[in-house]
């Protein structure tokens, strides 16, 4: 679970329905990653938040964030960043948003087994032909220095 350390301290968990009018579902989708979700990770407290887009009906969403607490996540609520957030939502809405909090019970994350999705592939792939041919790498690693062996100096008798 190392990879996902941030879900192992988030205990609390807030769900947003959304029911967005349908000539407004691509104008949201990119509000919400270019501005309420860069917005909301400032927050203190907030680990992870998802837009989630239903299969069956495509113009309704959850947003699910996830936060160290009940107590941070109120805090959130009354900041005016979430003012700002729910100001954002309202001109895509066709209902008001229904907001369900739930605690964490249990979790697990299959990591270790499953290969990393394809979007991270094609990621680090452009990655390193951007980086392919000079000499320092974003992803490159500082090596740990290691002493030198001292030579000994032979002795001839």
């Amino acid at each position: 679970m190392g990879e996902n350390a941030d879900l192992d301290t988030a205990r609390f968990v807030r769900r947003v329905a959304l029911k967005v009018k349908p000539d407004q579902i691509q104008e949201l989708i990119s509000t919400v990653r270019s501005d309420v979700i860069p917005r909301t990770l400032k927050s203190q407290g907030v680990r992870r938040i998802y837009l989630l887009r239903s299969v069956k009906s495509p113009n309704e969403f959850v947003v699910l964030s996830f936060w160290d607490s009940k107590e941070v996540a109120d805090a959130y609520q009354n900041s005016p960043t979430y003012s700002q957030n729910l100001g954002t939502f309202e001109k895509y809405l066709q209902a008001e948003a229904d907001l369900t909090e739930y605690d964490i019970a249990a979790h697990e994350v299959n990591a270790e087994n499953l290969p990393p999705p394809e979007s991270a592939k094609k990621k680090l792939e452009q990655e390193l032909k951007v980086t392919k041919g000079s000499k320092v790498s974003r992803r490159s690693v500082p090596r740990k220095s290691t002493p030198k062996k001292k030579r000994r100096k032979s002795r001839r008798t």
